[in-house]
Order: structure tokens, then sequence, then C-alpha cells
């Protein structure tokens, strides 16, 4: 599989992180686009949309991996995520592709060629798992993350409502 054209972004709140990522994956052809939080990333996705895969770190100030995921998961379903995380992710995440700090170059490179090569697969087990996490909002404020979607496209605000507004 050739990575040339393909863009990765990566969201972490630690710069070092990001770089080694870059370091990684640029040599191999990806695109790798870079935000130090989840509110910083979500923008990068709604500016841009063109990223085929998002590697979210879960623990970050301001808006974490979690709700990053989530965000993307009901309203741009077809972007291929990675979970980084240095601890143990929440059920909720189960179905995503789990990378655990600190990872390899063998081991990044596997969890991207995995979910651009498999990812029709994978969104089936995320769907059901953001079924699961819908059905515990009220309808109202997934109504209402909806409409603001739908509005104003402004993933970071949705992505909040959809949540409970807390970052």
């Amino acid at each position: 599989m050739s990575a040339a054209g393909t863009s990765v972004l990566v969201i972490d709140d630690e710069t070092a992180v990001r770089r080694v990522v870059r370091r990684i994956l640029e040599p191999e052809g990806f695109g790798v686009l870079e935000a130090p939080d989840g509110t910083a990333g979500l923008r990068t996705v709604q500016r841009l949309r063109s990223p085929a895969v998002v590697l979210t770190d879960l623990q970050m100030p301001l808006l974490g991996g979690e709700k990053v995921a989530l965000g993307l998961a009901v309203f741009r379903p077809e972007l291929s995520v990675v979970c980084m995380t240095a601890q143990e992710a929440p059920p909720s995440l189960a179905p995503y592709p789990q990378l655990r700090k600190p990872f390899t170059p063998g081991q990044l490179l596997a969890a991207v060629r995995l979910v651009l090569t498999r990812w029709s697969e994978i969104r089936g087990g995320v769907a059901a798992a953001r079924s699961s996490v819908l059905r515990s909002r009220p309808d109202s404020a997934l109504a209402r993350a909806h409409t603001l979607f739908v509005r104003s496209g402004d993933l970071v605000a949705a992505t909040l409502e959809l949540c409970g507004g807390e970052a």
C-alpha cells in the first residue's frame, strides 16, 4: 500500500510525541498535520477535511481524545481513528485500534496501515460503540448537536454539545 498523498493528523498535547510521529511517517510518504489538543484537532478536520487518519492522544487538556473520537464517529465517520495512550483506554474506545505509548516505529506504521486497509471492517465496531454511548445521552442533546453541525458545520461546538458542553 502506498502512503503517497495520504495525510495523518496527529492530535497530542506533547510536542515531542507529535515530532516523533512526524519523523516516522514522513519518510514513509505520509503527509503529517499536527494539533496540540482536541479542539485544534477538530478545527483542523473541519477546515481541511483531508486527513485519512486521525491519531489522537486520550489524555489532553481542553478536549480529550475520547470526546474527539466520539465527535468524529458521529459527524465524520469516514475518518479512520487510532487512539494513543499510555494507560488503559476506556471501554467506549475498545473498537478503535489502540497504540500504547511508548510505541515503536513499526507499531505506529502498523496501526496507521491497519486503519487505512481495514477501516470499513473496524467502523462496524465503532458504530456499535457510538450507538451505545449515544443511548446514554438525552435525545435532545443529540438533536441539538446534529442541528448545530448541519447548520454551522462547527465540529467543535457540535462535539461539545454532544458531550454535554464539557471539554
